[in-house]
C-alpha cells in the first residue's frame, strides 16, 4: 500500500509540476494560434465613426466632429493618417477633435490600427462632407424669363441655412433637405450663389454652389472636301431648359432642339463662317434668348 501511495504521489507531483495548460490538456502553440484567430475576428468588426463638424463659436474657420471607436483588439490606437500623430489609444472610446477646418473637415482622415504596428490598420473615417447642389434650371411655363433649380444639401451640421449670397437672405434651413428656386433668371441662372452656412454665423461658410451656366458653342469651321467654299462645324449646347432651341438669328430658323445636344452645320461660307449666329432660346417664345455664339473666323 505503501509502493500505492509513494507511486500516486510522485504522479501527483509530476502533474503539478508541468504548466496549467499541459494540465489542462491544451498545447501553448494551440492557444497562441487561437489568440491570433480571435484578435483578428475582433479587428474584422472593429468600428470607428466621425461625426457632422460643428463650426466652433470662438473660432468659426475650424470645427469640432467627433471620433467614436468600439470592438477593436485591446492594444489599438487611432492615428492622424499622413502623419503618423497619435489621436487615442484603446479597444474603445470617443474624443473630439476641435481643429478641422470649417470648409473642409473631410480632408482629416482618422485610423483605427495597431498600436505597436500602424500600418496594421482596422478602419478608416472621416468627417462627411457637407453637401449642396443646385439643378440645371428649368424654364416656367408661365413665366419663360424665368427658371425654376432645385436646391439640394446634406451633411451638414444641424444648425445650417441656405443663404443667397450677396443678400444674407435665407433660402431654407436644416442640416438636409430640398427646396426650389423659381424665380432664377433663364439666361444666367448662374448668377445667384447659394451658400451652406451656420445659421447664427453665415459668415461660418460650409459650401458653396450655383445653377450650371448655360452654355452654347460653336467650333471651328473645317473646310469641306466636296464643296471647298463651305465648311463644317459643330454646335454643342447643355444646360439650358428643358424647352429649348437652337435657331439661326436673324431667319426664326430652326436648328435643333433640347435641352442639350450637338449637331452640324456643314453649309457656312469658308469665307466667313462667323457670320451665322447660333442662340439657344425658349422654343415657343424665341426671343427669349439664354445665348449666343459664332463659329471663329
Amino acid at each position: 500500500m505503501k509502493k500505492i501511495t509513494l507511486a500516486c504521489s510522485v504522479a501527483l507531483v509530476s502533474v503539478s509540476c508541468g504548466s496549467q495548460n499541459e494540465r489542462m490538456g491544451v498545447s501553448v502553440d494551440a492557444l497562441q494560434a487561437e489568440e491570433a484567430q480571435l484578435a483578428v475576428t475582433r479587428s474584422d468588426g472593429a468600428e470607428l465613426t466621425v461625426s457632422t463638424c460643428r463650426a466652433n463659436l470662438s473660432s468659426p474657420e475650424l470645427c469640432t466632429s467627433t471620433v467614436s471607436w468600439a470592438k477593436a483588439p485591446a492594444d489599438s490606437c487611432v492615428f492622424i493618417k499622413g502623419t503618423g500623430q497619435t489621436f487615442a489609444c484603446g479597444y474603445l472610446g470617443s474624443a473630439q477633435a476641435p481643429w478641422l477646418r470649417t470648409s473642409s473637415p473631410e480632408s482629416v482622415v482618422f485610423v483605427l490600427a495597431d498600436r505597436k504596428n500602424p500600418s496594421k490598420v482596422y478602419k478608416e473615417a472621416k468627417a462627411p462632407t457637407a453637401e449642396l447642389t443646385v439643378s440645371s434650371c428649368r424654364a416656367n411655363v408661365s413665366s419663360p424669363e424665368l427658371c425654376t433649380s432645385t436646391v439640394k444639401w446634406a451633411s451638414a451640421p444641424a444648425d445650417s441655412c441656405v443663404f443667397i449670397k450677396g443678400t444674407g437672405q435665407t433660402f431654407a434651413c436644416g442640416y438636409l433637405g430640398s427646396a426650389e428656386a423659381p424665380w432664377l433668371r433663364a439666361r444666367t441662372p448662374e448668377s445667384v450663389v447659394f451658400v451652406l452656412a451656420d445659421r447664427r454665423n453665415p459668415a461660418i461658410v460650409y459650401r458653396e454652389a450655383r445653377a450650371p451656366a448655360v452654355e452654347l458653342t460653336v467650333s471651328a469651321c473645317s473646310p469641306n472636301r466636296s464643296s471647298p467654299g463651305l465648311c463644317t462645324s459643330t454646335v454643342n449646347w447643355r444646360n439650358g431648359p428643358s424647352d429649348t432651341c437652337v435657331f439661326i438669328k436673324g431667319t426664326n430658323q430652326t436648328f435643333a432642339c433640347g435641352y442639350l445636344g450637338s449637331a452640324q452645320a456643314p453649309w457656312l461660307r469658308t469665307s466667313n463662317p462667323g457670320s451665322v449666329v447660333f442662340v439657344l432660346a425658349d422654343r415657343k417664345n424665341p426671343s427669349i434668348v439664354y445665348k449666343e455664339a459664332r463659329a471663329p473666323n
